[in-house]
């Protein structure tokens, strides 16, 4: 694939007091003919993140348009499996409603942390959301012990769901400190709302020098021709993203090289994580990307170029 880089598109840093510390997983969601709503967490100077948004031109994605002021969704009750902050998720329209799948985070004695998805809903375009659920509505397996969270999800031509999820089951000390090992999984459900467990299957696209693999996202490209975006970390600090690609959603084939990567840019000079692929109104393939420290250098932008 070939990207042209746009540069720099937007962080909370410079506009939300409760977002000093960075703006992370950039999702997008077309809301009206004229608006891409962009979801993302958003890290107080606690390193703790609640989703908020900006609006990003549909005709021309590289106009910021407006943000939320507030959370759209804050923190989970204390002891909430979502108490210590929130990341993106996926956000789809469901007959008039936005289904925003998250990921809850928990502090845990034994465990650097917990990573469980959640599912929120909203009736007003994304200007506030409601929890479905107090408790994960993917939670804790056997292949997922301490990570099990959707990344992407799509409605079926049944009316079925099928979700693509990070999980993980173990730690790996590096340079001194706790890293979490997790791996792409897909599981399909009835509505949207019910994931059991121990049914997913393993999606097998991490290479021997990546101790995690993560954050996939599905886009249509054309009927027939979709790709999984994604983000790999390696022993050596590389925190970068890659894609395969499948014509069904079943099988999907890792491809050598996504084409975005660290340029000479402040904000992303070392590390181009969280892609997300959308489709402008003109019909243009952009993605959205996390610079350096997993968000601490905001959100760039990007057009394609060439398949």
């Amino acid at each position: 694939m070939i990207w042209e880089k746009l540069g720099f598109l937007w962080s909370a840093e410079q506009h939300l007091p409760w977002g000093s510390m960075g703006t992370l997983t950039p999702t997008p969601i077309r809301i009206d003919v004229d608006t891409i709503r962009v979801f993302c967490g958003i890290r107080d100077h606690s390193g703790v993140a609640r989703i908020g948004y900006f609006d990003i031109c549909s005709h021309d994605p590289t106009k910021v348009m407006a943000y939320s002021n507030t959370p759209v969704l804050d923190i989970g009750e204390p002891g909430a499996f979502d108490d210590n902050g929130m990341l993106l998720g996926d956000v789809i329209d469901v007959d008039g409603e936005l289904r925003m799948y998250y990921v809850g985070f928990q502090l845990a004695t034994k465990a650097k942390f917990l990573a469980f998805g959640g599912l929120a809903t909203s009736r007003d375009g994304g200007r506030t959301f409601v929890r479905k659920f107090r408790t994960p509505v993917i939670d804790r397996d056997d292949s997922g012990l301490f990570i099990r969270a959707i990344h992407s999800i799509r409605r079926l031509s049944d009316g079925s769901y099928r979700a693509w999820y990070s999980e993980g089951c173990s730690w790996e000390i590096i340079y001194g400190k706790p890293f979490p090992n997790y791996n792409i999984a897909v599981v399909d459900s009835p509505d949207g709302f019910r994931f059991d467990a121990n049914q997913g299957a393993a999606v097998a696209l991490g290479r021997e020098e990546e101790y995690r693999i993560g954050r996939s996202r599905v886009f249509e490209w054309s009927p027939d021709r979709y790709i999984m975006s994604f983000t790999f970390g390696t022993r050596e600090g590389v925190y970068e993203s890659g894609y395969a690609t499948s014509s069904d959603m079943s099988s999907w084939y890792r491809q050598d090289n996504f084409g975005l990567s660290p340029g000479p840019d402040s904000f992303d000079s070392r590390h181009l994580a969280y892609p997300a692929v959308f489709r402008a109104s003109d019909g243009q393939v952009f993605c959205l990307y996390n610079g350096n420290d997993m968000g601490g250098g905001g959100i760039g932008l990007a057009r394609s170029i060439e398949f």
